[in-house]
């Protein structure tokens, strides 16, 4: 019985990481927000990151993947011009 709850626990964990995943690249990676909508502590945040290198690995490349987005969307002003 115990381990089943373990289980579900950790079901419940990996989802809310996809869904922060997806909530902070619309928030433009800002953390306290993305947390808010997420609803989830700062803190519990940090403790992933710090913690489960994958979930680390995934939160960068969404940062490079806005970066980059952000750069296209400034060239293409720039060419406006």
């Amino acid at each position: 019985m115990e381990s089943q709850k373990l289980k579900n626990e950790q079901k419940r964990t990996e989802a809310k990481k996809k869904l922060f995943l997806a909530v902070f690249s619309m928030t433009l990676e800002q953390i306290t927000r993305a947390c808010e909508h997420t609803r989830i502590h700062r803190d519990t945040y940090y403790d992933w990151y710090s913690k489960d290198l994958q979930f680390a690995s995934a939160v960068k490349t969404v940062g490079r993947e806005s970066m980059g987005y952000f750069i296209a969307q400034a060239k293409n002003e720039i060419v406006r011009f």
